[in-house]
């Protein structure tokens, strides 16, 4: 890890750099696929003695096509081996030992019915080789399943590719990861679309800069598929792009069926063989196409010119560095391809493309500095100038190619790449199908050219290889002569040859191991003297004999490190450990299947740092972390005579009846069985002699260094726990006396399968098996007796040896005492929020020491700290065995889990009362709700409570809301004994335990946060009168969203409305790059209609308090409304310590639903355009909402305006308010006594208790009723709403205060980094007037500049999207959305006159503004007429009645923008214009547009193609269009009613 030191503090973040091993294969072979490997100490000498290491054993008909990697990650000290297999299973091994370490099962695969295609069978998972980035342990692959994490098979179109990111070895997702990479379409043709159901991603993966690039094929060149290069950015999880081999023009059109195969094709398959690179430059070959595409004939073309038709060729792209754009630069195609390849199934990519060494394969005296290398299914292997690959029909000669040599195998066909060595002159290695495998010596021809020339091959009679895999050469750190020629060969398994040839002849190498029959289009993987291949489920490691002696702890790793915040819900994300099978030979093995292991009392830490040794003798051993007793209790067990000693007394007693209770530092074995056992015991040292009615085997020796032999005992009794559990080694040759001497300081140990040695403290007795069942000779002395598969032979130490103390749950740290474990929470806050720390050398102590300052203190992950004085909502009680991470800095100590804390409770007195954690072993756990002002039960299947407020980090008392403001879902007010309630006041000392600390600078890494919403109604009665409210998951009110700066936001939203479409929008979210994901109806998106779901996916880059809504037909007015607060901890800092954290919102509530009251709105009835009136006010959706308060702390308060029509008031009694934020725009501290927050406005203020808690205070909201018509105010408004800041629960209430209006004027904010006013020297100036009117019918419709908002027959973004390039700016196209298209990057100046006689609230999408001016309404809202320095922004901004407002924005966020009235009832009526900002530059950007969204379009016969009517062939013509408003119109109600309910008549 690096320690990074900023503003003084010292942060522990993850290592950018790090020190690989120089024996990793961290891909498919090396970089350049010249497929020399001179780096992992491979000896040719030595080959003999490279016999069977062991074998691991996955599922039946799990099988493999990705290579296996080896890989040393941070803190590991020897390799471990990562494989992937087509079930979509990841695995970690340990290299040296075979034991397994991680597992991961992603998503169901993909059948291989549903492919039509025979060559990979049953099922189709990860099958291209996976790619390490060293710099930072991050592995990442392509996965093949189905939508929505189906189960096939189902349909061909159904299937799917993910693209992961995991954290080895752990396999944890990295945040933002997996991306789905179905439905973008090709840069180079958006007719093509990636489906991933028809598509094959084969070849290795490679890393190319920033980016991750992979080729993709087809399955047997069935369906309509086309071949495509896929560029994805690692650290943004985007895809860079997408180029399609084949595309238009030139190309065949796309078909719409996907049966006919017509489409182009192309595919990049490469026999798996990995992309091959060349600084930022990736070569590979393409296979079948569909026609000549645009070479035709004998016409020559360069390679350096721009195809649309890659069929048959060898390309090279070159892939920038930073974007990971992909731009052909060269390619090459034979002359015949269309003729003979193409016609005869003659694939040039049934194998990949070579880059040669160039610092040995080169010709510079003909201009040659690098080769290229390629061949295929035609026998012919061509060899090519790497800078000048050769076009087409270009060659002067027979045959007509600018190739540098053809080497021409007759009959032969490659479905394998070639390898290559540098040494000895340089050497060119092939093996057609059926064989030889050949060698070409390297020279120069007599011109000067480059030239192969055979100089042997292999002469085996018959040569009975396949050839159905790449060969590679090894060399000993590239000496000369060491060079070996490998090959993993179907018929032969793993065979080598020396790499230099001897008189025409490659001489086989005898290894000292035949593996026999592999699987094909494999080659060999190696690590530190190691080989590794797999043969359909079983992996094999081949190693020397007297290798590397292994330690490795038998644990099971902690089986949920995966954090639920960072994973997709469509898979499974669980990383669990599975048994697995390590066995002498081939044949011991047995299948083991894949299963979840849950944590037990004998789980341990997931880091098996164990250290390695050359020798058979090691010094540092892993310790046993089991937290069971040592003392094991026996039944049944015949006729056995054990000697056994006792710690905890000097003499032991001689009772054969267990104990009822037992030490845990005891060794003891104690028998209970019936039949006759003696049981004697020492203090200090045992005969160890066991005298069994069976006979010991005589082959046994019965006393190897200071062990005795005790017999024969069962291992894995139970198919997963070893009998001695402690340390495992595994090597050849194994002896007795080298497993002694490593278990030297155990009381047993017992060897197994030959070669496997086993160390422990306790033994069971009953485990005890017939002496003749152990009978494998030892590996390395055949006569001794080294157990056999799943027996051991049991040696005792002859001297007690006490079992090391063992690690525990501290129950006692300092003042802080333990709790028990418990879960992080699902969503929101951390379950400890207040304060974090990290440590590589943490402890409970340094802890707790952290903490000091709080009443929770928790340890996660091992080295992770958090802090806080309330446990947050989502977080429940775990079983102890779930915190199961050692310490890194005491092993004897738990540091929780992944997702896991240890928790522990300050005992000593604090100064604010604070609630605790209710004792439960369910799965529910009574907290303070972090989404509500009520102490819930909350269940993990619960989403949210009532309300929006944060719990206070430094309070206790319980926050209730009045119970009319409870949704009617199953959630339960709960109270718990152990929260304080004051029975007195008194005055508190304002520095409290939290004064000490700081709030921390520190953000939380960025995360994914998945949310799976079902909209749908429920009834509640927030001022005590009933209606439907559009909920979420059965609950209302909706949810806070909380998240961090940096996190991304995944919305799975399923309409269950019934009869209503709807749409979500995330107000003031820039949305930077996914402007389809802004969620306003018809302009981004298509509403989303009942039982149809869609997905909201981006990324938080701003921080403060937000909201999300309906943006579709009035429908927030129904509840679809809910606060999002964004925390930025380093922008927090700039205002001292906050000690709690609270959202207040302020709504209008209407006893009517709202596609009646947009109706009447919009309706001829409506004679003077006046708004509905709404019934009450409410605070957090709710009245009479109290909020804890301890004295003397600051509060944060986000203050969010969520009402349809009316502006509130905000003031707390005797308590001012400081804002620091507005509208998400970090603010210089300004304090005020109220405040005015308009419609959709949001501020954050900070509150400071009073020093006494003799007292409770009042909060005010009330109506600003200047737009309430008093002819239809609804009887008993109620215009003002009361919560309180509760003190002390026992002093009363006080009464509300009657809230005398004060002026406002938000423009004397002054935003905290005071960017001055933004200018150029090039201002566009946007001209906008605000009115209303009666159209032709008598609707009252607003207009801006004399026009109302229509919406379109195909949602702007669309129509941008779709227009030709000369089209794009042209405003027409967009039709009657007021557009105003903007170039990218100006300075646009806004003038908006409101020609009404009311003030409106106009917000702005995508942007925040800088107010430059503004006339006033004195005196209660003064005017801005000079341009201050520092212009305060917002995104949401008042205009008074009959003046104007200037603004200003930067038009750097390309996108479909609206700038609109944010009163309700106005949006409805048209008052909106939109800026079409920088079209041309959002196109050429490829945005990617989500499935879900194109089918909320499709499902509805929603056009996504053409202008604003739909027209794609004139786009002027706007004939089509929508010039006219609906006369029934009924919001987002689809099927109206004949009478409008509210009024009672006619629409």
């Amino acid at each position: 890890m690096r320690i990074s030191v900023i503003a003084g503090l010292a942060t522990f973040l993850p290592s950018l750099t790090r020190a690989v091993s120089s024996t990793d294969e961290y891909q498919d072979a090396d970089t350049a696929q010249s497929g020399y490997l001179p780096n992992h100490n491979i000896d040719p000498t030595t080959l003999s003695t490279y016999a069977h290491a062991w074998t691991y054993t996955c599922n039946n008909q799990e099988y493999y096509n990705a290579k296996p990697l080896t890989y040393t990650p941070s803190q590991y000290t020897h390799e471990l081996v990562i494989f992937a297999s087509q079930k979509n299973i990841v695995r970690v091994i340990d290299g040296l030992s075979g034991e397994l370490l991680f597992s991961r099962t992603l998503d169901p695969p993909f059948q291989a019915s549903d492919s039509d295609c025979g060559d990979i069978s049953p099922t189709i998972g990860i099958t291209g080789t996976p790619v390490i980035d060293p710099t930072t342990d991050i592995m990442y692959f392509f996965s093949k399943g189905y939508q929505n994490a189906q189960t096939g098979p189902i349909s061909t179109l159904a299937g799917q590719y993910k693209f992961y990111a995991v954290q080895i070895p752990a396999l944890t997702n990295i945040p933002g990861y997996p991306i789905i990479i179905d439905n973008h379409f090709a840069s180079n043709d958006p007719t093509r679309y990636f489906v991933g159901g028809t598509l094959l991603q084969r070849p290795g993966l490679v890393l190319v800069g920033n980016s991750i690039v992979a080729g993709f094929g087809g399955h047997c060149d069935n369906f309509n598929y086309t071949g495509m290069l896929v560029s994805v950015h690692k650290s943004t999880a985007i895809i860079n792009d997408i180029q399609a081999m084949v595309a238009s023009p030139g190309g065949p059109p796309e078909q719409n069926n996907i049966n006919d195969p017509t489409g182009g094709k192309a595919g990049i398959w490469q026999g798996g063989m990995g992309l091959a690179v060349n600084g930022n430059s990736v070569y590979f070959a393409t296979g079948n196409g569909v026609g000549a595409g645009v070479n035709k004939g004998k016409t020559p073309y360069s390679g350096k010119v721009y195809s649309s038709t890659l069929e048959q060729v060898v390309a090279n792209f070159a892939v920038d560095p930073n974007t990971g754009k992909l731009t052909q630069t060269d390619w090459f195609e034979p002359f015949n391809f269309d003729t003979q390849l193409d016609g005869g199934d003659r694939d040039m990519a049934s194998a990949g493309v070579a880059l040669l060494d160039r610092t040995v394969f080169n010709a510079p005296g003909v201009g040659v500095n690098g080769i290229a290398v390629a061949s295929g299914k035609d026998g012919i292997v061509y060899v090519m100038n790497a800078d000048n690959l050769g076009g087409f029909y270009n060659g002067a000669g027979n045959p007509p190619d600018a190739t540098l040599q053809q080497i021409t195998i007759a009959g032969g066909s490659f479905y394998g790449g070639v390898a290559s060595s540098p040494l000895d002159g340089g050497y060119l290695y092939f093996c057609p199908t059926g064989g030889p495998l050949y060698a070409y010596s390297y020279g120069l021809s007599s011109s000067g050219s480059p030239e192969f020339t055979l100089a042997g091959q292999i002469q085996l009679s018959p040569s009975n290889l396949a050839c159905n895999g790449n060969p590679v050469v090894t060399s000993l750190n590239g000496e000369s002569g060491t060079g070996v020629v490998w090959l993993s060969d179907v018929n032969n398994g793993v065979v080598a040859f020396q790499a230099v040839p001897v008189n025409g002849v490659l001489k086989q190498i005898p290894l000292g191991w035949a593996s026999g029959r592999l699987s094909k289009y494999q080659r060999p993987a190696f690590g530190n003297r190691r080989v590794y291949t797999t043969e359909q489920n079983l992996l094999y490691a081949i190693a020397p004999l007297g290798g590397t002696v292994t330690t490795t702890p038998l644990s099971n790793p902690s089986t949920s490190t995966t954090s639920s915040k960072t994973s997709s819900s469509a898979a499974s994300t669980t990383t669990s450990s599975e048994p697995s099978t390590s066995s002498a030979a081939s044949s011991a093995a047995s299948s083991t299947t894949s299963i979840s292991v849950p944590s037990t009392s004998e789980s341990s830490s997931t880091s098996p740092l164990s250290p390695t040794s050359s020798s058979q003798s090691l010094l540092s051993l892993t310790q046993s972390t089991s937290t069971t007793s040592s003392t094991l209790i026996s039944s049944s067990f015949p006729s056995v005579t054990v000697s056994t000693t006792s710690m905890s007394t000097t003499s032991a007693s001689s009772s054969a009846t267990p104990s009822s209770s037992s030490s845990s530092s005891s060794s003891s074995i104690i028998s209970t069985s019936t039949s006759s056992t003696t049981t004697s015991s020492t203090s200090t040292t045992s005969s160890a002699s066991q005298s069994p009615t069976q006979t010991l085997n005589p082959l046994e020796p019965k006393t190897i260094a200071d062990f005795n032999y005790i017999g024969c005992y069962i291992d894995l009794p139970d198919g997963t726990t070893r009998s001695l559990n402690s340390t495992k080694y595994a090597y050849d040759p194994m002896t007795l006396e080298s497993c002694a001497a490593n278990c030297t300081g155990y009381e047993y140990f017992g060897t197994e399968y030959g070669r496997e040695c086993y160390c422990g403290y306790t033994l069971n007795p009953a485990l005890s098996a017939v002496e003749s069942s152990c009978n494998q000779a030892c590996s390395g002395n055949a006569t001794e007796i080294c157990g056999t598969a799943n027996r051991l032979s049991v040696y005792r130490s002859q001297v007690y040896i006490p079992p090391p103390p063992e690690p525990e749950h501290e129950a006692q740290s300092g003042n802080y005492s333990w709790q028990g474990c418990i879960t992080e929470t699902t969503s929101g806050p951390r379950a400890l929020s207040a304060l974090a720390y990290y440590n590589n050398s943490m402890t409970v102590e340094a802890c707790v020491s952290a903490c000091s300052a709080y009443l929770y203190a928790g340890v996660e992950y091992g080295r992770e700290c958090y802090c806080g004085t309330v446990i947050n909502a989502g977080s429940v009680a775990a079983p102890t065995t779930d915190c199961s991470f050692l310490c890194p800095g005491n092993a004897l100590e738990y540091c929780g889990a992944g997702d896991r804390l240890d928790l522990y409770k300050k005992t000593g007195p604090l100064t604010s009362s604070s609630s605790s954690v209710a004792s439960s072993t369910t799965s529910s756990i009574v907290i303070s709700s972090t989404t509500s002002n009520t102490l819930i039960s909350l269940t993990s299947s619960q989403l949210a409570t009532s309300s929006s407020s944060i719990a206070p980090t430094s309070s206790s008392t319980i926050v209730t809301s009045t119970a009319s403001s409870i949704a009617t879902t199953s959630s339960k007010i709960t109270t718990t004994s152990s929260t304080s309630i004051f029975t007195a006041c008194s005055t508190i000392k304002t520095t409290s335990t939290t004064s000490a600390q700081a709030t921390s600078t520190v953000n939380a890494k960025p995360i994914l946060r998945t949310y799976d919403w079902t909209i749908g109604w429920v009834n509640a009665a927030p001022d005590g009168y009933t209606r439907a409210f559009v909920g979420i998951n059965g609950v209302w009110p909706l949810p806070v969203i909380y998240a961090n700066i940096g996190d991304t936001l995944k919305i799975n939203v399923l309409n269950n409305l019934g009869n209503e479409t709807t749409s979500m929008h995330f107000h003031g979210i820039h949305q930077g790059n996914t402007t389809f994901e802004d969620g306003a109806s018809m302009v981004g998106q298509c509403p989303i209609a009942p039982g149809e779901t869609f997905v909201y996916e981006f990324t938080l880059t701003q921080s403060g308090t937000y909201w999300y809504h309906a943006h579709v037909g009035g429908q927030y007015l129904d509840g679809f409304r809910g606060p999002l607060v964004v925390r930025d901890n380093t922008a927090l800092a700039n205002y001292g310590l906050i000690s709690g954290e609270y959202t207040l919102s302020l709504t209008d509530l209407y006893h009517v639903e709202a596609p009646y009251l947009v109706n009447y709105y919009l309706s001829a009835n409506n004679y003077n355009g006046a708004e509905p009136v709404p019934d009450s006010a409410l605070i957090n959706e709710a009245q009479n909402t109290k909020f804890t308060i301890t004295p003397g702390e600051t509060y944060m308060f986000h203050v969010v305006n969520m009402g349809a029509l009316a502006g509130q008031f905000l003031q707390f009694d005797q308590h001012n308010m400081t804002i620091i934020e507005a509208d998400g725009v970090y603010t210089q501290p300004y304090e005020v006594s109220q405040l005015f927050v308009a419609v959709a406005q949001r501020y954050t203020v900070l509150i400071t208790a009073k020093p006494s808690n003799c007292q409770n205070f009042a909060i005010v909201s009330q109506f600003l009723t200047d737009m309430f018509d008093s002819s239809i105010t609804p009887a008993g408004q109620q215009p003002t709403c009361t919560a309180y800041l509760v003190y002390n629960p026992a002093a009363p209430l006080p009464a509300p205060f009657t809230l005398n209006v004060q002026p406002w004027d938000d423009t004397l904010l002054v935003p905290w980094d005071q960017q001055p006013l933004w200018n150029s020297s090039e201002v566009t100036y946007v001209y906008l007037t605000a009115d209303f009117e009666q159209n032709d019918w008598g609707s009252n419709r607003a207009a801006m500049n004399g026009l109302s908002y229509m919406p379109q027959k195909v949602p702007t973004f669309f129509t941008a999207l779709s227009a030709p390039a000369e089209y794009q700016k042209n405003p027409e196209i967009y039709g009657q959305v007021n557009p105003q298209v903007i170039s990218y990057g100006a300075v646009v100046e806004i003038d908006l006159n409101n020609h009404d006689t009311r003030a409106h609230p106009f917000h702005l999408h995508g942007h925040q503004f800088q107010i430059i001016a503004r006339a006033g309404d004195e005196p209660q809202w003064p005017g801005l007429y000079s341009t201050p320095a520092a212009p305060m922004r917002r995104d949401t901004v008042v205009v008074y009645p009959g003046v104007g407002v200037t603004l200003r924005f930067i038009a750097d966020n390309p996108g479909i923008w609206l700038f609109h009235c944010h009163t309700e009832f106005h949006v409805e009526a048209g008052m909106t214009a939109t800026f079409i900002e920088a079209p041309d530059v959002m196109v050429a950007r490829q945005p990617y547009v989500p499935n879900s969204h194109k089918m909320a379009c499709d499902s509805q016969g929603i056009s996504r193609v053409g202008n604003a009517g739909g027209d794609s062939t004139n786009w002027l013509d706007l004939s089509n269009a929508n010039t006219e408003a609906n006369q029934t119109y009924y919001g987002a109600l689809i099927n109206p009613p004949a009478v409008n309910p509210y009024t009672g008549g006619a629409d």
